[in-house]
Order: C-alpha cells, then structure tokens, then sequence
C-alpha cells in the first residue's frame, strides 16, 4: 500500500491545501509534496498525529496505514513492561483476526478511548452481495465505475457515475496494494459502496505499480468525519494484503466477509 497516495487522497477530500497541512505539522510543503509522491517516507509519529487530528481519523489508523505501529508500541512495552508479557500470550496462542477482533472489543467495552471518533465507519454495512462483483472485465475505470453503480441502490446512479468520474480525474484514487478506490461526495444520494474484483488487471497505473485488482467505489451524501473513515478503511484493507483474500473469493457473500473481517480488526 503506498502511504502517500493515501495521504493525498484524504487531504484532498479533507479540503485541505498541501502547504496548509505543511504548516499545521510544521514542515515545508516541498516534504509534504514529495512524502505524497512516494519520495520520502511517512513523517514522524508527532507529525502523524498532527495530521490525523486535521484529517478528522483516529490517529491509530494514520500509525496503521504508515506503519508507524512500532514506535508507538515499543515507547508503550518501554514505559509499561507488564505489556509486553500480554504481547507473548497472544502470540503463544496464535490467535487469529476473529480472536483478536474479540479482544479488542471487551478492551472498548471496558476501557474505552476518550479519542473523538472512535467509532469506526464500517465499509461491510454499506454493501450487501448483489453490491459486490467478482471476475468481472473491465475496458477502463470509467467501465468500471458504470458497473460499481449499477449495483448501488440509488435512484440517481447516472448522477452518481457522473460525480465519481469527475473526482477520479481531479484526483486519481489509485492507492496500491491492488486497490483503486473511486469515491464521490453526492448530497441527496444514500450512502452506499460496491466491491469489484476484476477478472484481469485494470488498466491503470498504481503509485506503488503493483495490477490494481479491486475497485472499492464509495458514494457519501457529506464530507466531515465518517467518509475519511470510510475512506481510510479502504486503504487499511490494502495495507492489510485483502486484495490476495478477495481474489480467492468464490462468491460474492466471501468477498464480503473477507471485507468485514478485516475490518473488525480495525
């Protein structure tokens, strides 16, 4: 998964300029610009948290999509040592998604964040198996995107194709790790997603070059909080290899519980 394209696309739909976000997390926008582009890599833990709070993520997630778990983890098993022997349960027992899914759980139940948003958007609850398309052959994006909102329960999906397509030419949403995740903000519409997983390699370059095999189309009704989240979901299911699962996938209900799987681990 390639962090700065994700950047780029949050920050783009956040609203925020390039060298507005440099000067929030005190860095110049000729970093920041080639941190988005691949050039360098993801800022500090500091700065990370510093754009989480601007982009409106729980800054969990930004750590997450650039990898910056470690440096947080280990000045946490640094402080507190106890940690670290709860750590080396977990990995004697080899416990997987589910398991792990079901932890976090009773420590947000019993020990909850005080982080606003901490209810994560679900990208599971916006799609049901009629949404989501397997094996499907595409001539473009554009022939993507027509078969992604085909299948959204709108009564506007011209409308809606319309949107998508003219934000994905603003902003292409190429993220790497197999994914393209074209989205639009449509007021009036239901929000909603669909799934494709294509047949063979969609004809676009990804930033990290990797055969973009998934599409994952959004459409919200408003910008603000939740459709970063959604957004950043997508990235995480990059980040967390789901287009492997995905193309395993025999039929659309898999699909769909590889997507909320993942996603409980979030």
């Amino acid at each position: 998964m390639h962090f700065g394209a994700t950047l780029r696309m949050l920050r783009v739909d956040a609203g925020i300029g390039l060298r507005e976000l440099a000067a929030r997390i005190g860095v110049s926008s000729a970093y920041l610009s080639r941190v988005e582009h691949g050039r360098d890599p993801p800022p500090t833990p500091d700065r990370l948290a510093a754009i989480a709070d601007a982009l409106r993520l729980p800054r969990a997630v930004l750590f997450d999509l650039a990898q910056q778990t470690g440096p947080a983890v280990s000045g946490y098993l640094a402080r507190i040592p106890e940690a670290g022997l709860l750590l080396l349960e977990l990995a004697r027992r080899d416990l997987g998604r589910a398991e792990l899914a079901r932890i976090r759980a009773f420590v947000e139940t019993e020990f909850p964040s005080h982080e606003p948003n901490r209810r994560r958007a679900q990208l599971g609850e916006l799609l049901s198996p009629r949404q989501v398309v397997l094996q499907v052959a595409c001539d473009d994006l554009d022939d993507a995107i027509a078969v992604a909102t085909s299948r959204m329960p709108s009564a506007s999906r011209r409308r809606v194709a319309e949107a998508i397509v003219t934000r994905e030419r603003e902003a292409p949403s190429a993220i790497g790790g197999g994914f393209v995740a074209p989205h639009a903000i449509v007021p009036g519409v239901t929000e909603t997603a669909a799934l494709l997983v294509f047949a063979r390699p969609l004809p676009i370059e990804a930033p990290d070059r990797e055969p973009v095999r998934v599409a994952l189309v959004l459409v919200t009704p408003t910008a603000g909080a939740r459709h970063q989240q959604l957004l950043a979901n997508v990235s995480l299911l990059a980040r967390r290899g789901a287009t492997a699962d995905l193309l395993r996938a025999r039929t659309p209900q898999g699909a769909l519980d590889v997507v909320v799987q993942i996603e409980s681990t979030f």
